[in-house]
């Protein structure tokens, strides 16, 4: 997904040893980000977390990497769908529960990539797919998850006026 990286821009974090400077909070983003429009597209990347989903055996758990980010994600970086598509701005905006799954999740818990319409359950949360994308490599950390859902599903208390957080802008620019 990461194949225009002469488009993209993201803020990256970086420390002096003691402390981690560079995640931007959502007012952060709301700030300075969203209203750029200059920009092609513009999202927020919740720092990647691990999950617990239930495998259909309902028994057992699985661990895989989940993203949290906004609706723009996939205009930011080009993932290839093999079935369904990525979650809409309303859901975004309404904090639908909903997800974009990997094909190799899809396979693991439903036996195929036609997963649109069915649920997910992690983190004892029900998530209607989308989507399901090809698997993507571990080489590309922002874009590497088995799972990616809308940021808004997050239960999160954030002061209104921080600008750090948890969050990486991902921008993708006009090459021109």
């Amino acid at each position: 997904p990461e194949e225009h990286r002469d488009e993209l821009w993201c803020s990256e974090t970086s420390t002096d040893g003691k402390t981690t400077v560079g995640n931007l909070s959502l007012a952060a983003m709301n700030k300075w980000f969203y209203p750029l429009q200059s920009a092609k597209a513009v999202t927020a990347i919740h720092k990647a977390y691990p999950v617990l989903v239930q495998l259909p055996d309902e028994k057992s758990v699985l661990q895989v990497k989940t993203i949290a980010t906004g609706a723009a994600f996939f205009r930011v970086f080009d993932f290839r769908f093999r079935s369904g598509k990525p979650f809409s701005e309303s859901d975004f905006r309404n904090g639908k529960p909903c997800a974009v799954i990997s094909e190799s999740l899809a396979r693991r818990l439903f036996g195929e990539v036609q997963a649109v319409g069915r649920t997910v359950q992690f983190n004892y949360a029900d998530y209607e797919v989308a989507g399901v994308v090809r698997d993507v490599s571990s080489l590309t950390p922002r874009t590497f998850a088995q799972i990616y859902i809308p940021y808004t599903c997050l239960e999160e208390n954030q002061n209104p006026s921080a600008l750090c957080g948890p969050y990486t802008a991902c921008i993708r620019t006009d090459r021109n």
